[in-house]
């Protein structure tokens, strides 16, 4: 057969010529990406070691005694070791020369700081920021963008070099003899037969657009046009997430360790993990632990996702119901506080490409009909699933249930509908940001509405809710991560008690309102009965807010109290946007969120703590301003969270205002005491918060005394 094959020589020898330059040019792609990874990798451990030399020059020599080592630090001191930085930069013969400072001491010195140096490297995390204006911080920013518009030509000359170079290869070898006459005369039979099928198998790649391919793809890596006037840091400022999750996918930065966290056992994280996820249609990038969420929704079916607030358990949501739209489901419900429903109409709009229909109000009957008939996401609120009316047979994908913990109460009309429309749903995902680890008999009704056999095992162990074997229990139905497993390249929290001295006029009033007993008043310090410019607390937020617009920031203000917002709004005029208040309907809330999102910097938007703090992302605020202590601490961590969560790219500033010497400092007092007995036995969470709120009794024993206490100085004073 080989013999009647006359190969056309010229043809073959053009097609091994270009097939063989289309091969190289992919293998150039695949080495610039690994130089990129290299670049990237290195920039990660020079900013690590950056970080760590700038922590340990912040750690005074003294520490070296934190352990009652007996070592003469006033020695180092006198020549010049003021830090451990200076300490770890020296060795133990330098150390040595030091008067007073022998061989043994120098050795035990060193090993000190070393050890110090050692678990500084280990705790530092990889946090990019916007306004870290450090070398290592823009050169990192400027390779992961210049990599991530690289990445998709990266991906598919990978992916085309996998699926056929080997054959190619092995084509292109074979298909030698074919190349000139004088060779192909003394080719062998055998070599002359694999020199056909090469040849066939060549034509048919050429015919592929396999050359052109690989041209475009070389041409995308090699022409791409530098970074100019900071387009990566407004890249980043804008797609954060993307930065991050880049970073775990070449593996230069170790995602968090949830899953462990979380109390999974290793074989039930070894099925959730080998779950295939199809996200087409999601209109978001996944961070890896949000993957991990997703498939544990999926994998599960009914479950309830504990996320502490700020790590996207909206967008781990959406994502699973693309998962199940992509498998054949077609029909979904989403149930939520009506506060927050436009705010999922428009995170389902935003992350993905499946019909979103707002059931609710006077067209809820209509909007209902509109989904059952057409399918896609139905979302709506605890009080309208009265109107939904569904047969037995008709079931639907997934529901979801937003703020899960509404619905604690099994005797509440809400609940009883909820449990009803359950019956209609295939797959069931609660959320709460709330954490239940300390409210047994809440987490029992709510996974029992899931998992009735797991809530059984769990009624005879209620009091064993922290040990490990109540973890076990409840893993395959109750996940949750909070920010310090997951989020460790958040930028810093910094929180500031701005203590205010109280000028005559301010005492005046507020001794007014201790005088009629009315506590409301009291706490309304510093805002209630004073001329604005005799306002020690408005005057220290006007400054905050001036130092905020010149560093380019946004402001969100909260208070619990309507007269205090209607005059910080009155000062800050222009400044100000219309504020969030229990008044405000969800839909012009989102319309607020959406007009602050876009104005300039210095903007300011005030809120109602108890109607801003919950069910809203507000990224693009970096200073937080609370004008009074929180009786509940919990809506203080909410108010707090709307800022400092997954997408900040900036770091948080939060303010409390308190007047001094008046009932600020005694119920931040009382607050402090209850936090020392929490911290014993409760880790940090919204629930262990709630937990410290002030009842009514201390609380009214605090104004008691405070009011006696301001009577007894009256009394001095005549």
């Amino acid at each position: 057969m080989s013999d009647k094959f006359k190969p056309d020589f010229g043809r073959v020898k053009e097609n091994i010529s270009k097939i063989s330059a289309a091969a190289a040019r992919l293998r150039d792609v695949r080495a610039r990406d690994n130089s990129q990874r290299m670049e990237i990798s290195k920039a990660v451990e020079s900013f690590r070691a950056a970080r760590v030399k700038q922590t340990l020059a912040e750690i005074d020599v003294e520490e070296l005694n934190s352990g009652r080592q007996g070592i003469k630090t006033s020695l180092l001191r006198s020549a010049g070791y003021k830090s451990i930085a200076d300490i770890v930069r020296a060795n133990v013969m330098t150390l040595e020369r030091i008067s007073g400072i022998g061989r043994q001491s120098a050795e035990k010195i060193k090993s000190i700081a070393d050890e110090v140096a050692k678990n500084a490297a280990k705790n530092t995390s990889v946090k990019l920021a916007a306004d870290d204006k450090s070398a290592e911080n823009l050169s990192l920013i400027k390779l992961l963008f210049k990599y991530k518009r690289l990445k998709p030509s990266f991906d598919s000359a990978n992916e085309l070099l996998e699926s056929s170079f080997a054959e190619i290869s092995t084509a292109l070898d074979d298909a030698q003899p074919a190349q000139g006459r004088l060779k192909w005369m003394f080719t062998g039979a055998e070599a002359k037969e694999k020199a056909r099928f090469a040849c066939d198998y060549l034509e048919s790649v050429m015919q592929s657009g396999f050359v052109s391919t690989a041209d475009e793809l070389h041409r995308q890596v090699t022409r791409i046009a530098p970074d100019l006037g900071g387009e990566a840091l407004r890249d980043f400022e804008k797609n954060s997430a993307e930065y991050f999750t880049l970073l775990e996918e070449l593996g230069v930065v170790k995602a968090g360790e949830s899953e462990a966290v979380a109390g999974l056992s290793e074989a039930l994280r070894d099925e959730i993990e080998s779950v295939a996820l199809d996200l087409t249609g999601l209109k978001a990038t996944l961070r890896i632990y949000q993957k991990f969420g997703v498939k544990y929704i999926i994998n599960q079916g009914n479950v309830l996702l504990g996320d502490e607030m700020g790590l996207g358990k909206t967008v781990q949501a959406i994502a699973s119901l693309v998962v199940l739209r992509n498998a054949g489901e077609h029909h979904f419900v989403v149930v939520c506080p009506a506060s927050v429903l436009i705010n999922w109409c428009r995170e389902v709009e935003k992350f993905c490409d499946i019909e979103c229909t707002k059931v609710h109000g006077k067209d809820a009957q209509s909007s209902l009909e509109h989904w059952k008939e057409n399918g896609g996401i139905a979302v709506t609120t605890y009080e309208t699933l009265d109107k939904f009316e569904l047969s037995d047979l008709f079931k639907f994908g997934m529901l979801i249930v937003d703020e899960a913990h509404y619905v604690k109460n099994p005797n509440a009309k809400r609940t009883k509908n909820l449990l009803e429309i359950c019956d209609n749903a295939k797959r069931i995902l609660f959320m709460t940001g709330t954490a239940l680890e300390n409210r047994v008999e809440e987490m029992c009704f709510l996974i029992g509405c899931l998992c009735p056999d797991i809530a059984s095992e769990l009624k005879n162990i209620q009091a064993l809710s922290g040990a490990p074997q109540f973890r076990r229990i409840i893993a395959p139905v109750y996940f949750r991560r909070t920010r310090d497993d997951v989020l460790t390249e958040l930028p810093d929290l910094i929180q500031k008690e701005q203590w205010c001295t109280v000028s005559s006029e301010e005492y005046k009033a507020y001794k007014r309102s201790a005088e009629s007993e009315n506590y409301m008043q009291m706490r309304q310090v510093s805002f209630l009965g004073v001329a604005p410019e005799s306002s020690s607390k408005l005057q220290r937020l006007l400054q905050i807010c001036e130092e905020a617009k010149d560093d380019n920031r946004k402001v969100l203000i909260f208070s619990f109290f309507i007269n205090t917002i209607n005059t910080v709004k009155q000062a800050l005029g222009e400044l100000c946007l219309e504020p969030i208040t229990g008044e405000i309907q969800p839909k012009r809330r989102q319309e607020i969120i959406d007009e602050f999102d876009k104005a300039p910097s210095g903007a300011v938007l005030l809120a109602q703590i108890q109607a801003g703090g919950t069910g809203l992302n507000i990224q693009s605020a970096s200073v937080v301003i609370i004008c009074e202590p929180q009786i509940k601490p919990s809506i203080e961590h909410q108010a707090i969270s709307r800022a400092y969560r997954m997408g900040q790219v900036r770091s948080v500033i939060v303010h409390r205002l308190l007047a001094d010497e008046t009932i600020d400092e005694r119920i931040l007092e009382l607050l402090r005491a209850k936090q020392l007995l929490f911290d014993s036995f409760a880790d940090v969470s919204v629930s262990g918060q709630e937990s410290l709120s002030l009842d009514e009794s201390s609380l009214n024993d605090v104004f008691a005394r405070e009011v006696e206490k301001l009577k007894s100085e009256d009394i001095k004073e005549g």
